[in-house]
């Protein structure tokens, strides 16, 4: 049988399932299931079409919010553009760079050119002075002034060439064509303590003895410890006269270098040419240490005696010295005006025979005439080299 002839017609005015019985589907019927046995009706789940439509309305709605913001901001900046525009003075057109950029350009070009420039000067000033290293090797000075003087002409402003002309200058004794170049270089760089020296030693060369102890000092001045300088001080103011300003430099080499025996030489010079004999003799002492054989110790040592006014300690350092020296030589001594207040003495004048007897050539005499002078222990009592040695210890400066 059709299922469709057994199931009743829906009521009028109500659905087909409007009746708990008629809520059993034919199959269940067939079963013989009645309304009890059927399941309760599943709740329907109320639909959510209205809910999804008013969320996505909320959203566009805010878009729209949200664009509006946008675009009233955007309209807002259009109008601050346009105002700040309108009060910034319009910048005039340039078809071109601006005067002061075109003033430096050639400037800047200049400037690199120069730097160019130099560089090349330094690579040529470089090799010229390698060329000139070889050629002194092989003894060619000649060849290396010119060569220098070439390089000069070319590099004129090079300080490396110009003191390489200087030094052989210098070492060619030509002073003259050295001091220019070298006071071109203090001109350019005064702190050439190298430069200074080489100028120093060719005025010392020439004579000029006081400006080259004024170079020098210079040097001392900012260098105090420098001890060429020093050298130089001293030498000049020794070969000058200037006595007292040999004393500071020959102090401090003596000290800087107390091995020196002419250090003390020199001292011992000054001491005796300004009159400080108490001073010489106490220098005279330590040197005699030094040099004990040293003929000229015992002249300058009684040359501080007779000055001194004691006869006696001047006679025993000549006697000293005939034996050390000889007679020719301490005769040539007692010649000089530093003895002059011995003159008188009857001693002094008795060794003076002596010494004129033993230098007069007598070939009968054997082993020489000099042979024959009287020791000087018989002449004027023994214990001459103990009274010596006591009186330069006494005045020798203390440590």
């Amino acid at each position: 049988m059709d299922d469709s002839q057994t199931t009743p017609a829906a009521p009028a005015g109500g659905s087909l399932y409007s009746r708990r019985e008629d809520r059993i589907s034919p199959l269940a019927r067939r079963l013989g299931r009645t309304a009890t046995d059927a399941p309760p009706p599943r709740a329907r789940r109320p639909s959510h079409r209205r809910g999804h439509g008013a969320r996505f309305f909320g959203i566009a709605l805010a878009i729209a919010a949200v664009a509006g913001v946008l675009a009233y901001a955007g309209v807002a900046l259009t109008v601050i553009v346009k105002k700040l525009r309108a009060e910034r003075p319009a910048a005039a057109p340039t078809a071109g760079p601006t005067p002061a950029e075109a003033a430096k350009a050639p400037a800047a070009a200049a400037g690199l050119e120069a730097v160019t420039r130099l560089r090349a000067h330094q690579e040529s000033a470089a090799k010229a002075l390698d060329e000139v290293d070889m050629l002194m090797q092989r003894g060619f000075a000649a060849k290396s002034i010119e060569t220098l003087e070439a390089q000069r002409s070319r590099t004129p402003d090079s300080l490396a060439v110009n003191f390489a002309l200087a030094d052989l200058y210098l070492r060619q004794q030509q002073y003259a064509q050295a001091e220019p170049l070298l006071l071109r270089i203090l001109a350019a760089d005064p702190q050439r303590y190298d430069a200074r020296l080489k100028l120093a030693e060719s005025l010392l060369a020439r004579g000029e003895h006081a400006a080259a102890l004024d170079v020098a000092r210079w040097v001392v001045a900012d260098a105090a410890n420098h001890r060429e300088a020093r050298r130089i001080m001293a030498r000049a103011a020794l070969a000058g006269n200037l006595y007292r300003e040999a004393l500071e430099p020959l102090q401090w080499l003596l000290e800087a270098e107390p091995d020196q025996p002419q250090h003390r030489r020199d001292l011992i010079t000054v001491h005796i040419r300004l009159g400080q004999y108490a001073k010489a003799i106490g220098q005279l002492g330590l040197l005699q240490r030094q040099t004990p054989d040293d003929p000229q110790i015992f002249n300058q040592l009684a040359v501080c005696y007779a000055q001194l006014a004691q006869p006696a300690e001047a006679i025993e350092a000549l006697a000293r010295a005939v034996r050390v020296g000889g007679a020719t030589q301490v005769l040539q001594w007692m010649g000089a005006a530093e003895f002059e207040p011995l003159r008188a003495d009857p001693a002094f004048e008795h060794l003076r025979r002596q010494l004129i007897a033993a230098a007069a050539p007598t070939p009968a005499a054997p082993g020489g005439r000099e042979a024959q002078l009287v020791s000087p222990d018989r002449a004027f009592g023994s214990g001459v080299d103990e009274r010596l040695r006591t009186s330069s210890e006494m005045l020798a400066p203390k440590k």
